[in-house]
């Protein structure tokens, strides 16, 4: 059970790290890019942070269901483990 648990929570985490790392190199070419036509300081921070919401929200329509099925199956299995393994309490001696 729980090499299942953090099955399911590598799985989560490396969804997360994916998308983070998608999502900083696409504004790293942005940034290249507008530094190139000319555009700098405020104005491409701007562009960048608005891009940076788009890409986003864009993540999460995209992966949004699979991660959230990764992480009801998560805490579903979490439910299981709770209820049904043995409760060690330290120090207890029966």
């Amino acid at each position: 059970m729980n090499h299942l648990l953090d099955l399911l929570l590598s799985a989560i985490f490396w969804l997360i790290g994916l998308v983070a790392a998608g999502i900083g190199w696409m504004e790293g070419v942005l940034a290249g890019l507008l530094a190139g036509v000319g555009v700098t300081g405020p104005t491409a921070s701007a562009i960048l942070l608005l891009v940076g919401i788009l890409l986003v929200v864009a993540a999460f329509r995209l992966f949004g269901r699979l991660l959230g099925v990764l992480i009801l199956l998560f805490l579903l299995l979490l439910a299981l483990h709770w209820l049904l393994a043995p409760h060690v309490h330290p120090g207890l001696t029966v």
